[in-house]
C-alpha cells in the first residue's frame, strides 16, 4: 500500500505507474484537490485509490496521520521550482512540508504495525528535482538557494528516519521529467509555456 502526492508532473506519472503495478494493491493520494478529469486515469482507478484531501502540509491531525501510517511506503513528489520564490517560501514547501509529513508518519508509528520487522520498514521516498546533484546544506551564500534548501532537506530527513527503527528514507535525484506524449493534457495543464519549450529542446 502506497501514499503518493500528485501535484506535479512526476506525481501524476508515478500514480499511473502505480495503478498499473500488480504489486501495489492500494494507493492513498494525499492532495489538496481530487485528480483532475483531464488526467485521464484508468477506468478502474477508483477501485485501487483512496483520496485524502489535505490543505495544510505542515500539520497532520492524529486521525489522518494514523491512516497514512497504515501504508507501506510514501513517495513524496510534492515540490515547486525555486524560480521567482524567496528562500523562506521555498524552504517551507521543500523542507517544511517534507519533514512535517515524515515526522507525522514517525509519530504515528509507521512501519511498526503487526507483522512488521526491521527487514520490512516503512519506506519514505523523497524525490528531489532538477539540479539536485548540487544539494548541499553547507553551500556558500553565493550558490543558488535550492542547493542549501534541498541539501538541508535531505540531511534532516535522513536524520529523522535514521532514528526510527521501522522507517527508512530513500532519496532520488532524477535530472528531468518529461510529460508523457501519451498524455498531452499533462503538458497543457501543468507546464508553463517556457517549460513546454524546454521539454521540446531537451
Amino acid at each position: 500500500m502506497l501514499i503518493l502526492t500528485v501535484s506535479t508532473v512526476a506525481g501524476l506519472a508515478i500514480y499511473r505507474a502505480a495503478l498499473a503495478d500488480p504489486v501495489i494493491n492500494h494507493i492513498t493520494l494525499l492532495t489538496r484537490r481530487p485528480v483532475p478529469s483531464w488526467a485521464s486515469p484508468p477506468p478502474d482507478a477508483a477501485n485501487k485509490t483512496t483520496t485524502i484531501l489535505h490543505n495544510n502540509f505542515l500539520s497532520y491531525p492524529q486521525e489522518v496521520a494514523r491512516r497514512l501510517a497504515e501504508n507501506d511506503a510514501c513517495i513524496w513528489a510534492l515540490g515547486k521550482t525555486s524560480s521567482g520564490m524567496n528562500e523562506q517560501e521555498y524552504t517551507k514547501i521543500t523542507h517544511g512540508y517534507t519533514l512535517a509529513a515524515a515526522q507525522a508518519l514517525k509519530d504515528a508509528s509507521a512501519g511498526d504495525g503487526e507483522g512488521r520487522s526491521a527487514q520490512k520498514p516503512f519506506r519514505f521516498v523523497f524525490i528531489v528535482f532538477i539540479s539536485s546533484e548540487l544539494a548541499d546544506p553547507a553551500a556558500a551564500s553565493y550558490m543558488p538557494m535550492f542547493t542549501r534548501v534541498k541539501g538541508k532537506t535531505e540531511k534532516d530527513l535522513a536524520d529523522l528516519c535514521n532514528g526510527a527503527q521501522h522507517m527508512k528514507v530513500h532519496i532520488l535525484r532524477p535530472g528531468y521529467f518529461f510529460p508523457s506524449t501519451q498524455y498531452p493534457e499533462d503538458r497543457r495543464n501543468q507546464r508553463p509555456r517556457g517549460d513546454v519549450f524546454l521539454d521540446a529542446f531537451l
